[in-house]
């Protein structure tokens, strides 16, 4: 995470020094995570400053780079543009650990949730995904509280620990998924079932729950809770 953000924050003093923007006033916590960016000393034409999120403005559309640590809110709600700009991506690590997030609303604007925008976000118990994203990307919402989830019928992948470790119950996959990472789901203590599409081409699951590959050749992921839990693997 430490190195991620020294990542992040490269970018943004490589753009200063290549744009000729002027210098950037940024603030440390003892764990080196970004804690704000002073919004009058970065351009109006490449970031802008909102509602405790940075946001950066790129070919006439917005990306959320970072959500701020200090913000308290159980409560986030992702703007469907900012400055007349259509909001059209959440980046990678984008609210990651945030420790208040109880519930992120996201706008159908939005078509990209990057690599680990939600992981552990531990209190995070409800998101919603939209219609607009194709793909779930590694650790999305690893470590996080969600218990359940609509994954929209425009998802056609999911990302390798994508729901690790996390409180998923039930988990429905449509007939347009192709793929699914290895431990996309993995250490969900509370995963009950999958319920797979009779449609899908690619993934099914049995009567009891439990995911396979179509021909049932390969167990993907358990899913089952209970002490004494018993279950026979087909042959």
């Amino acid at each position: 995470m430490k190195k991620t953000m020294k990542q992040i924050l490269a970018i943004l003093l490589v753009t200063v020094m290549v744009f000729g923007a002027v210098p950037l006033n940024i603030n440390f916590r003892s764990d080196n995570a970004l804690l704000g960016v002073d919004a009058n000393a970065v351009s109006d034409e490449e970031y802008v400053e909102y509602n405790n999120a940075l946001y950066k403005i790129n070919n006439g559309k917005a990306i959320l780079l970072y959500h701020y640590y200090e913000d308290t809110s159980a409560t986030f709600t992702i703007p469907s543009t900012v400055n007349g700009y259509p909001v059209n991506e959440i980046a990678e690590y984008a609210f990651d650990s945030g420790e208040f997030l109880k519930k992120v609303v996201i706008p159908d604007s939005v078509q990209k949730i990057g690599t680990a925008a939600f992981r552990d976000c531990r209190k995070l118990s409800e998101i919603n995904i939209p219609d607009s994203v194709t793909e779930i990307e590694d650790e999305t919402f690893s470590g996080s509280a969600l218990k359940s989830i609509v994954i929209p019928d425009s998802v056609t992948s999911i990302g390798r620990n994508a729901f690790w470790h996390s409180g998923i119950k039930n988990v429905f996959i449509s007939k347009y998924v192709t793929s699914i990472g290895t431990g996309a789901f993995s250490n969900c203590s509370s995963l009950e079932k999958f319920e797979v599409d009779s449609l899908n081409p690619y993934y099914s699951n049995d009567e009891q729950g439990v995911l396979f590959n179509k021909n049932k050749t390969r167990l993907i992921c358990f899913a089952g809770t209970g002490d004494g839990l018993k279950y026979n693997i087909p042959e």
